[in-house]
């Protein structure tokens, strides 16, 4: 079994404010449950693997959260004593406490490693099955045997509740060493108040002569959309008067800067390029360096999850004052690497998040950056009316538009999805307008036969549209929740750091939008069948009104200036 230590820091969870240790089944029968994405890869890959699980008699109750459309094709059909919710119909947690046996067996091809649904099982209280590979990781949390042998375990269990309420809770003993609670308590120990107030804070930012402006460098990663991107000219945008913004980006977006009268310099990525790791890292070294020459910056800002060695080799050369503008929400398991090169910055700003309180990754055990609002490009007060938007895009005061706007496609195969909602909508709601777009970024070719819309920023028109249909990163997230646009979430799980699905059912469990999944159509249009609906848009955007609108562009900007929030 792997050693964890008390002060392991890596994997976090968070937890409801109460989770209720268990005292009773849940009725009289015992209660078998699973949720997880509804992948082919997370269900046994033979018939009888499946109903030795989860079987279809009267002896146990089956109830699946996440779709079971998957496992119908190996069986042939769907058993219909099986109460399955599709993939985000419900929250986990409310879900958990309808079951009293967490069972959880998948394809022999598939591993799991440090899984968040088991965590979520065990600190739920029921008492979780696992294959026996999976001791090594949850030891004596857990109980392990294949398929063939749940009904015997489950069985045991339920005639043995003392047995049962033990392994409950050792299951829920185990969770609680990753408690975002306990790594606050071990950085108290350390000296560290990770929930001291930022305000007052501010950077020590390099003295300019009284004659001319203070000139700041953003640099942003390629990326596979545009948020860094955005999010850097939502603060240059803001800079007063007293500075003078300049842009480099690896992405090959950049030129959108010129539209503000900013000058920018594209860097050729080395994917872009088609460099090796190495002649990248010289070839990007000395484009930096020469960069840095001819801009003469007094501050340097980089926005992305990965700084560059060659960049950061570069700045420390010159003595440039530093900032590293980190977004959070990064997925467990990510790669901690780039976190132990914060300090070679001088700062650290993380733009908030709405769905901070889902955020399990990395970043929440640190300390090291100034938190500000969440950040947009625009802001409120900058967004059309619905009437002068409708009217500048050739939309009807009646019509109702939904608009499709599912990333920049560079990463993820957008297009089996787009297809899926585009015929929804010709059997189920015709006389609606579907609108899909294409970012500035993406790669791909446009959608034929259908509407598109291909703008910046889009979402200057938020309040034309009756309801979207997005991807869950950061930037469609908070304009669209911003905006009071009610929207049906499709996190991408393929993001190596963005931590989409966590935003998505935040949104869910505070009414504020749908999550749904791009490989289970069945959750999809049960999705879209509410949004048509006026009254369940009319609830969703009253709850969205509620959402505080500061932008944390006009925060970052202060700060880049030396000013005090």
């Amino acid at each position: 079994m792997i050693e964890w230590s008390d002060d392991y820091w890596l994997n976090l969870l968070p937890l409801p404010e109460e989770v209720a240790v268990r005292g009773t089944f849940v009725g009289d029968r015992p209660v078998i449950g699973r949720h997880s994405r509804p992948q082919a890869a997370k269900w046994p890959a033979r018939a009888e693997d499946i109903l030795s699980a989860y079987p279809e008699d009267d002896s146990v109750r089956v109830e699946v959260l996440g779709g079971a459309s998957a496992a119908a094709k190996v069986l042939g059909r769907a058993p219909r004593s099986w109460n399955v919710v599709p993939f985000g119909g419900e929250a986990p947690w409310e879900f958990l406490k309808r079951i009293d046996f967490w069972v959880y067996f998948h394809h022999p091809d598939w591993r799991e490693a440090f899984g968040r649904a088991v965590m979520e099982a065990l600190a739920s209280g029921a008492v979780v099955i696992l294959p026996e590979y999976l001791r090594e990781t949850y030891g004596d949390s857990a109980i392990y045997g294949e398929p063939g042998d749940v009904a015997k375990l489950v069985g045991s269990y339920y005639k043995n509740p003392d047995e049962f309420f033990e392994q409950s809770r050792k299951g829920q003993k185990f969770v609680q060493r990753f408690h975002p609670r306990l790594q606050h308590e071990r950085l108290e120990a350390l000296g560290v108040n990770p929930t001291a107030s930022t305000e007052g804070y501010s950077f020590r930012v390099p003295p300019v002569g009284p004659e001319r402006k203070r000139r700041i460098l953003f640099v942003t990663s390629n990326g596979a959309g545009m948020g860094h991107l955005t999010r850097l000219l939502s603060v240059a945008t803001r800079l007063p008067d007293e500075a003078e913004p300049v842009f480099a980006s690896l992405s090959k977006a950049v030129d959108i800067v010129g539209r503000y009268g900013m000058p920018y310099e594209y860097v050729g990525s080395r994917d872009g390029l088609g460099m090796e790791a190495n002649a990248w890292r010289k070839y990007s070294a000395e484009r930096f360096e020469i960069l840095l020459d001819e801009v003469q910056p007094d501050t340097l800002v980089f926005d992305g999850t990965w700084p560059y060695p060659s960049l950061r080799e570069a700045f420390g050369k010159k003595g440039l004052h530093s900032v590293w503008m980190r977004r959070p929400m990064w997925k467990q398991g990510t790669t901690l690497r780039p976190l132990s090169w914060a300090p070679d910055f001088d700062a650290v700003i993380e733009p908030g998040e709405l769905a901070a309180d889902y955020d399990s990754g990395p970043t929440t055990t640190l300390s090291d950056a100034v938190k500000i609002a969440p950040i947009t490009l625009l802001s409120e007060n900058e967004l059309m009316s619905r009437e002068a938007a409708r009217l500048e895009l050739g939309y009807g005061p009646d019509d109702r538009v939904v608009l499709v706007t599912l990333g920049a496609g560079n990463i993820n195969d957008i297009g089996s999805l787009q297809e899926n909602v585009l015929a929804w909508f010709a059997a189920h709601a015709p006389d609606w307008r579907v609108v899909v777009t294409k970012p500035p970024i993406a790669y791909g070719e446009s959608v034929q036969g259908v509407e598109t819309l291909q703008v910046y920023p889009l979402a200057k028109y938020t309040r034309a549209f009756d309801f979207s249909v997005s991807a869950a990163g950061y930037n469609a997230f908070h304009e669209w929740t911003r905006g009071g646009l009610p929207t049906i979430w499709i996190p991408n799980d393929a993001t190596r750091t963005d931590d989409q699905v966590a935003r998505a059912r935040w949104a869910q469990d505070n009414r504020m939008g749908i999550c749904a999944s791009d490989d289970a159509p069945e959750a999809l249009y049960a999705a879209l069948q509410r949004m048509t609906d006026a009254s369940e848009l009319a609830e969703m955007r009253m709850r969205l009104g509620t959402v505080d609108k500061t932008n944390g562009g006009s925060q970052a900007a202060k700060l880049l200036m030396g000013q005090t929030l």
